[in-house]
């Protein structure tokens, strides 16, 4: 059973994660030229250890797939979690 939620706001380019209905972080992209840049992810320290960050990456890579988008990420977090999807 998972605890968490997934809020898209693709107008503003952030996805946001809630855990146990609570907001536990974000992440930020752009989208240019056909290609969606994460450039910042963040989750709330108490909230650590719970994966979320990738969550969030995996959020923005099911994103791209469903929209036929190239990924890329200029956050360093998120193009590690990128490089071992």
């Amino acid at each position: 059973m998972t605890h968490t939620t997934i809020q898209l706001e693709s107008n503003s380019g952030i996805i946001t994660i809630f855990y146990h209905q609570e907001k536990a972080g974000f992440i930020e992209f752009t989208i240019k030229d056909n290609t969606l840049d994460i450039f910042h992810t963040e989750v709330d320290s108490a909230f650590g250890e719970k994966g979320l960050g990738k969550e969030l990456v995996q959020a923005c890579v099911d994103y791209a797939k469903e929209n036929n988008l190239k990924i890329t990420a200029t956050c360093p977090y998120a193009n590690a979690v990128l490089q071992k999807l």
